[in-house]
């Protein structure tokens, strides 16, 4: 047990992650393989002596338990509860550990930890890198509330492209100068990559008279040359900024794109009952019923009414006694090859292999010979 100045020098408290198992605690692969953890937080609880704590430790990780690299230097409060401290992120390892470097106690005193947990929970910090090949984190987390800050930019015409697929917006692209000492003062740090402005002076109305904001996502940062002073110092930032979309990023603005799960314990968007889901399925049975509709053939005789007609000579006579002639636009049913066996203008007519035993003036009939077909 160290004691004093001991305790700084070569006490530790850690994890040893294993290797990975089986239910039956028996080694998953032949050759074993070492579970590892990507922890970037910790949760310690300290003895109620303010004698037995440690203020401030060293956060170090190794594969091997022999060749250790530091993580990162943290503070811990100095008190009795359950604290819970991030750390910047680095590489998966198997061994972790806690080493003291400032102890409150004297000669006589030991450093007592009641409890600790080592969490491999990603934080949504500036200073984390979520994803390693592409240098960029996904999961971000913005204040709710706005914060004012002076800034100016040039106004430009806006005009939605509409030649390719979806909608694009390639002149909405703004170039924002902020003051660096102001941003620092609000914000506590300068403008980074990421950041979403709101431009109140561009916002727009719906046809229900809602307004809708406008939303910039900051896509570089860098010094405006506008803002040297005579000694070459930098004081203007200059930030580009794109129209915001409702992304993995930004869905703690958006809100979350996954549906909840409600009531019957279905994700509602599926269930058929979310409006998105009720207003495409009448959309297309809207479209199905339509395409049925003009699909649909005649049961009986045909549909002529999109076609030209054959006029009977009462027809031909009025025509002709205006000065008209129609019999050129009319359907002449003695003509070469126009002929199909079925009655003008759509009139009723019956089917069959034999002819009607008492037929009328004027009726049809189809001659049918299916029993040769047989």
């Amino acid at each position: 047990l160290q004691k004093g100045a001991g305790v700084t020098a070569s006490s530790y408290i850690g994890y040893d992650f294993g290797i990975i198992k089986l239910s039956n605690e028996r080694s998953r692969y032949g050759e074993p393989k070492d579970e590892t953890r990507d922890v970037s937080t910790l949760k310690i609880k300290q003895l109620s002596n303010a004698n037995n704590r440690v203020t401030r430790a060293r956060v170090e990780r190794s594969n091997d338990g022999i060749k250790w690299f530091g993580v990162d230097i943290v503070n811990l409060p100095d008190c009795d509860k359950l604290v819970t401290v991030n750390f910047r992120r680095t590489v998966p390892s198997r061994f972790w550990r806690l080493r003291p470097l400032t102890f409150s106690g004297g000669d006589t005193d030991f450093w007592s930890v009641v409890a600790l947990e080592l969490i491999d929970f990603e934080t949504t910090q500036i200073t984390n890198i979520q994803d390693r090949l592409f240098i960029e984190n996904r999961n971000r987390d913005y204040q709710t509330p706005v914060i004012p800050l002076k800034g100016f930019y040039d106004l430009i015409d806006t005009q939605t492209e509409l030649s390719r697929f979806g909608m694009e917006l390639p002149t909405q692209m703004l170039y924002i100068t902020i003051s660096f000492m102001a941003a620092v003062r609000l914000l506590g740090r300068p403008l980074i990559i990421g950041d979403i402005i709101e431009i109140p002076s561009e916002t727009q109305f719906s046809a229900t008279m809602e307004p809708i904001k406008k939303y910039m996502e900051v896509t570089d940062v860098g010094w405006s040359t506008e803002g040297y002073t005579p000694g070459w110092k930098p004081t203007l930032l200059r930030c580009i900024a794109q129209p915001m979309l409702a992304s993995q990023e930004t869905q703690d603005v958006f809100g979350d794109m996954v549906g909840e799960v409600d009531s019957t314990g279905l994700f509602d968007i599926d269930d058929g009952q979310h409006p998105i889901y009720q207003d495409y399925s009448e959309s297309s049975q809207t479209i199905e019923e339509q395409a049925v509709q003009d699909s649909a053939a005649p049961q009986r005789g045909r549909d002529s009414g999109n076609e030209i007609h054959q006029f009977e000579v009462d027809q031909i006579q009025a025509a002709a006694d205006v000065g008209i002639n129609i019999t050129k636009i009319g359907l002449n049913p003695q003509g070469l090859y126009v002929e199909d066996a079925l009655p003008p203008n759509g009139e009723d007519f019956t089917m069959g292999d034999t002819f009607p035993l008492t037929p009328t003036n004027e009726d049809y009939h189809r001659l049918t010979f299916s029993g040769l077909a047989e």
